[in-house]
């Protein structure tokens, strides 16, 4: 009996500190800075038991779907100015670019694409048990615009519809999707795919941020205009009323919320990856 607690007691450590180092070496792999991945196929796949045709066709109609919604808006925007002086018209055309939802549906788009184009090239890689063996530089360009747009999408909403918005409930279609719609495909997106994302990598949707505060001030002092007009992209941030001390307030807090935004997508991945280890316990009991 002793020799049987102790074995008990020995396998018991064991796993223990299996599970310890385990966690560690996760923790230190999110830590990682490189952008380099231990299996890259783990980017190409869904974390669920979805077939490699139903994956694709997932990725293709959202990639299309998201490029219509960016054609539409575009022109919907070009065709409303698009009776005024060509000048005239050109710069407010051009004022679509300075609102930060138009950034992030931008982003957007660019990653879905990313992801669509990376599952058809490597689709091969999907039909079969070949391992991946190096990472294709579209690899890391798919990881940075997925990092770039996840916490941008997740910013948008939430910078817009509890700082920026009062008023009544708005019921555009335009704007609920570049402001609504926006975050739900990345919140499904995130919670579907098996992308890896690293805590370290939060830099990346900082750069979104920090560029765009520097953007609204310059275009700001320089006599830019938004599409009403007025000389400043938000009321919220008319800079010349704002003293020094509350624009690097603004700059600090902006800061602290992207990093909480990747911290966001991580923690959904992180809930995702567990759901699906039990979910896979489930069907294949031991």
């Amino acid at each position: 009996m002793d020799a049987e607690a102790a074995d008990g007691r020995n396998y018991h450590d064991q796993v223990v500190i299996g599970g310890g180092l385990n966690t560690l070496e996760w923790i230190y792999h999110k830590l990682h800075i490189c952008m380099c991945v231990k299996q890259p196929k783990t980017i190409l796949k869904s974390q669920w038991p979805i077939t490699p045709l139903a994956w694709f066709s997932y990725r293709t109609a959202i990639a299309v779907y998201i490029d219509l919604m960016l054609i539409t808006y575009f022109t919907n925007t070009v065709l409303f100015y698009l009776d005024q002086d060509f000048i005239v018209a050109v710069s407010h055309i051009a004022e679509f670019y300075i609102d930060l939802s138009n950034w992030g549906l931008i982003l957007l788009t660019i990653s879905f694409n990313f992801k669509a184009y990376v599952v058809l090239k490597y689709f091969h890689f999907l039909t079969s048990d070949v391992e991946l063996t190096s990472q294709p530089v579209s690899f890391i360009l798919l990881l940075f615009f997925n990092n770039l747009s996840n916490a941008t999408a997740f910013g948008v909403s939430f910078i817009y519809w509890v700082v920026l918005y009062r008023g009544p409930p708005i019921l555009g279609i335009f704007r609920i999707n570049v402001c609504v719609m926006n975050s739900v495909i990345s919140l499904l997106d995130v919670f579907l795919s098996e992308i890896p994302v690293h805590f370290a990598h939060f830099y990346q949707p900082l750069l979104v941020g920090l560029a765009y505060a520097i953007f609204t001030y310059m275009y700001h002092i320089s006599g830019g205009s938004n599409l009403n007009a007025d000389t400043w992209v938000y009321p919220k941030f008319i800079w010349v009323n704002i003293s020094a001390k509350t624009i690097f307030f603004i700059m600090v807090l902006g800061c602290v919320l992207f990093i909480v935004l990747h911290a966001l997508v991580i923690l959904i991945s992180w809930t995702r990856g567990r759901i699906a280890v039990r979910a896979e316990r489930r069907a294949h009991p031991a």
